[in-house]
């Protein structure tokens, strides 16, 4: 009654049997590539996006719930008013994201006190200066965002106006 075709077979046995008979390329679900099946596969995969060895980029899960970029079309009801409008997502500071930097006294000798009075005089704004002294020339100190923080770091040596001292920022 049965001519063997209803019999269950092993998935490989079942891909070559199918395969063979049909005429078609055997299409592999690993590697998601024709020519040959899963069970066959020595396909090293590879994704670009997170760098994981174990799929590829169209099966990352990173890739698909990424929002995709695009643009929108806007003001195209006026003739010469059209123009592309690029949505991007604002970036949130987590809260490891903390702007400290290192202060090294290059020359001559500062307080506590002293390098405060500088940072107040340097950088704008009512930000509490919280130094802490690490070492004889060494302190340390939260900045308020990171632009004056990149600032203070690319401006090289520092000559103060008090105590007579040079120093120089580093960021932690």
């Amino acid at each position: 009654m049965s001519n063997g075709k209803d019999v269950a077979e092993s998935s490989a046995q079942g891909a070559s049997k199918a395969n063979t008979n049909s005429g078609k390329t055997p299409y592999c679900f690993r590697c998601l590539t024709k020519g040959h099946v899963a069970m066959e596969c020595a396909t090293e995969l590879i994704c670009e996006v997170c760098d994981s060895k174990e799929h590829v980029k169209s099966r990352c899960t990173v890739f698909k719930t990424a929002s995709k970029l695009h643009a929108n079309l806007c003001g195209y009801g006026v003739e010469g008013l059209g123009f592309f409008h690029i949505p991007h997502a604002t970036k949130i500071r987590g809260k490891k994201s903390v702007l400290s930097a290192t202060i090294y006294v290059i020359e001559g000798e500062l307080s506590t006190s002293q390098v405060t009075g500088e940072l107040e005089r340097l950088i704008t704004g009512n930000w509490h200066w919280a130094v802490q002294q690490v070492d004889k020339k060494i302190f340390k100190v939260a900045f308020p965002s990171q632009t004056d923080l990149q600032r203070m770091v690319e401006w090289g040596p520092l000559q103060t106006k008090q105590g007579n001292a040079k120093m120089i920022f580093e960021e932690r």
